[in-house]
């Protein structure tokens, strides 16, 4: 009982620790962070930090693929902007109008994360791969495994 409190205590020293240094903002290395530090641990423990996976497959090894996928779509608004110009005198008139659309332009940002789980329920094995693989300090202490975690190399 004592062993496992301090294991408890010991995990989230480190987790503390690493929110210190790790920087507070959403980059693809504290993604990298996040996903590694699940390596050697029972998948049982990956669940209830990462929910449901999108997909579970068997592979040609009898190992198993576990994924997940994220999906985000933003559209900026679009704009119209008129110009209108004009010269001339009482006797003659010229006018020129301009009309600028713009915007409207669509984006998806993705980011698929797969653990590869051996025989013995141990992930072995991790990816991820996408332009949205990114984490802050938040999503590392909500989606990390804490006693795993290390704070190598930080980013900004």
């Amino acid at each position: 009982m004592k062993n496992i409190t301090l294991k408890k205590i010991t995990a989230i020293a480190i987790i503390s620790a690493s929110i210190v240094y790790v920087s507070g903002c959403a980059t693809t290395q504290n993604y990298a962070l996040t996903v590694y530090s699940w390596q050697n641990v029972n998948i049982s423990q990956l669940y209830p930090s990462w929910g449901y996976p999108n997909s579970t497959q068997t592979l040609t090894n009898g190992n198993q693929l576990v994924t997940y996928n994220h999906s985000t779509t933003v559209t900026t608004p679009t704009t119209i902007s008129h110009n209108s110009t004009g010269t001339g005198d009482e006797h003659s008139h010229q006018h020129n109008s301009t009309t600028v659309i713009s915007g409207g332009n669509t984006t998806t940002y993705r980011c698929t994360t797969a653990f590869e789980v051996n025989r013995n329920n141990i992930i072995i094995n991790t990816s991820f791969k996408g332009n949205d693989c990114k984490a802050d300090t938040s999503f590392i202490s909500s989606h990390g495994y804490a006693a795993n975690i290390t704070t190598s190399q930080p980013t900004n």
